[in-house]
């Protein structure tokens, strides 16, 4: 009779541990779901994934968090307090503490720490109703004199706010904002009101004479010769999102156009200051859909860059030496990609 309440607590114990280990079993196949969920999630659109190198890439980047800056490594600055993407950065040339940043749904951001610190950032009033900032320009002799460029679009006069088509999101306008005293006070310098469509992707002040601004976007190229009183538009190009200009020859000013809903796509020159224009690449790339975004060396200007995007897609990159006198188109990987066609790529 003494061994029978052992067999009973042999058998609770088989119970207690089968049931355990069928917890753990549970356990671990909830993580590993959620592990599943997350790579589909992250892959979107891709269906496709290993899973043994997926879980082999998370121990991975668990042991590269421990050494997190040690090898100049990208350090998170903030804010942390402000929701949508950073449509774009500008320093003040005169104080490298004093950062700006336009978001695409949070207005604009100022840190004079350099945005070091996680409350480092804080928001500017505008005074005017606009969510989206897409360029800032800082007049390099003045830093107190600035322009912004509000709205965020990607296609001309067609929008739904993505819900549909990711590639019709963003933020109506209100054109372009001025302000003389470092950003605390804004005044209307480009009214477009009228035309809620009309986002400024880039605004590019001459260093020679900072009378002078250009403003590019998804109605053209316009340019001011009275600090932004007046503008005049000086290519009629829808979808001109794209503005260079050559640092030592400000006349030199080589855009992008093209875009969903433009009428041309191509990388056009102007070395008058934009009285005339001369499309570079006629004939030499087909039509697409993207954004084409464009860097000039600032050492050896003569060299250029341009990454030429459709829709969902890379489609080259054209480099040339000698500033367009002629130029090589070479393929390139597939870097603007869904979430990154609109977005920046060089």
């Amino acid at each position: 009779m003494s061994i029978f309440p052992g067999k009973i607590l042999l058998l609770i114990y088989f119970i207690g541990f089968f049931f355990f280990s069928c917890k753990k079993e549970e356990i671990k196949m909830g993580i590993w779901n959620s592990f599943i969920s997350k790579n589909n999630i992250t892959n979107y659109p891709f269906q496709d994934h290993i899973t043994d190198n997926y879980v082999k890439a998370f121990e991975t980047h668990k042991k590269l968090s421990q050494h997190h800056l040690r090898n100049n490594e990208w350090e998170f600055l903030g804010p942390d307090n402000v929701a949508g993407r950073i449509l774009s950065l500008a320093i003040n040339p005169k104080d490298t503490n004093a950062l700006w940043a336009g978001s695409s749904s949070a207005g604009l951001w100022y840190s004079e720490s350099g945005g070091r610190g996680q409350k480092a950032w804080k928001n500017i009033s505008l005074g005017f109703p606009v969510l989206a900032i897409s360029s800032i320009a800082i007049d390099p002799i003045n830093p107190d004199i600035m322009y912004i460029g509000t709205g965020e679009s990607y296609s001309y006069n067609n929008t739904d706010g993505g819900r549909h088509n990711r590639l019709m999101r963003g933020f109506w306008g209100v054109g372009i904002l001025k302000s003389i005293d470092a950003g605390k006070t804004w005044k209307m310098s480009f009214n477009a009101n009228a035309q809620p469509y009309l986002c400024f992707w880039k605004i590019v002040v001459n260093p020679n004479n900072t009378k002078i601004i250009y403003a590019a976007g998804t109605h053209g190229i316009y340019k001011s010769s009275d600090e932004g009183e007046t503008w005049k538009l000086i290519l009629n190009k829808k979808m001109s999102c794209e503005l260079v200009m050559h640092p030592n020859i400000p006349e030199i000013l080589i855009a992008g156009v093209g875009g969903l809903g433009g009428d041309d796509f191509g990388i056009f020159m102007s070395q008058d200051g934009g009285s005339l224009w001369k499309k570079i690449t006629d004939g030499e790339i087909p039509n697409g859909q993207g954004r084409i975004m464009i860097t000039i060396n600032k050492k050896f200007p003569q060299k250029v860059f341009a990454l030429i995007s459709d829709s969902f897609k890379t489609k080259s990159l054209i480099r040339t030496n000698n500033l367009f006198t002629d130029f090589a188109i070479s393929s390139i990987v597939n870097v603007s990609s869904y979430q990154g066609w609109y977005a920046k790529g060089m």
